[in-house]
């Protein structure tokens, strides 16, 4: 490899590099986040109200009290009454009567300066299939139909006026925006690098993208669906499991499919472009959660 081979590859990872950890610094990847379910109530009921989502249970089930006695008795006797005396079908008051696993979160919301209020409820007990009850003080309520958590954390917006509540969490928009990140990313990194290399030319180009977008799509089914659906640390661990496949997958395909120079840089260039890329995507996986959620 001639000495201004060597200069440009190292002017490119050094610049690269420098990049993904500029790109990258302002987030915090979350190792750990729990599931939760974000409902903004619009044309709220006016003065005080609570909310409170239902869940089914079973007779037999033990369940974990998520409000303290002091919490408990903090509430009106009539919304006490009513949150504690609903059994419809086996669905129960899940913060006010309790869930088989813990749940977070209060029954008063967070009014928005838009007129709205927010409610959150998160923990390893957060429900898949739940509906919204709204107590008012007097011990009246409405119910809304059940709604199913299809992603790892969902947002729904509650009209309190017309009853109706929306899902707007979207699966294939998580999903598009998932491989429109990574994608992208990754062509820009190794296409810089498949220029520094020496193997940037036309007969090149199609095998490059090619490569990338079976790789990108594998990606995007696996990590990207563990993400979605499972959250970010085990997305983590997914990850680096695609990359082993990818390093060793791609460096068969260049050494094959790259025209010009010997095949052994042409792994070289392989393993490197997927160094570079891996390091962004590893530190993108943080950055995904915050923008898919």
């Amino acid at each position: 490899m001639k000495h201004t081979t060597v200069r440009r590859i190292s002017a490119a990872l050094t610049s690269l590099l420098l990049l993904t950890f500029v790109l990258v610094l302002p987030v915090s990847a979350d190792m750990g986040p729990k599931p939760q379910i974000t409902i903004t109530v619009i044309n709220p009921p006016e003065g005080e109200y609570y909310l409170d989502l239902l869940e089914q249970h079973d007779p037999g089930d033990t369940l974990y009290s998520n409000l303290n006695d002091e919490e408990l008795t903090a509430l009106p006797e009539a919304v006490r009454t009513t949150l504690h005396g609903y059994h419809d079908s086996g669905w129960q008051a899940a913060l006010t009567v309790g869930t088989r696993i813990p749940l977070f979160g209060n029954l008063t919301g967070k009014p928005q300066a838009d007129g709205t209020v927010l409610h959150t409820f998160s923990y390893h007990g957060t429900p898949n299939e739940y509906r919204i009850i709204i107590v008012m003080p007097d011990g009246s309520y409405t119910v809304s139909d059940t709604l199913v958590r299809k992603a790892f954390r969902q947002t729904v917006t509650y009209d309190f006026a017309a009853g109706t509540a929306v899902n707007e969490t979207s699966v294939p928009l998580a999903y598009l925006t998932h491989f429109a990140v990574t994608c992208s990313s990754t062509l820009l990194l190794e296409g810089v690098l498949l220029w520094a290399f020496g193997f940037f030319s036309r007969r090149n180009l199609l095998p490059f993208f090619g490569i990338n977008l079976v790789t990108q799509i594998a990606l995007t089914a696996i990590t990207g669906t563990t993400l979605i659906f499972s959250g970010s640390f085990g997305a983590y661990i997914m990850f680096i499991l695609c990359e082993i496949g990818i390093f060793l997958a791609e460096a068969i395909a260049c050494a094959f499919l790259l025209d010009g120079h010997g095949r052994g840089r042409r792994v070289l260039y392989s393993l490197t472009a997927n160094l570079v890329s891996a390091t962004m995507g590893w530190m993108l996986i943080g950055a995904l959660f915050g923008i898919i959620f």
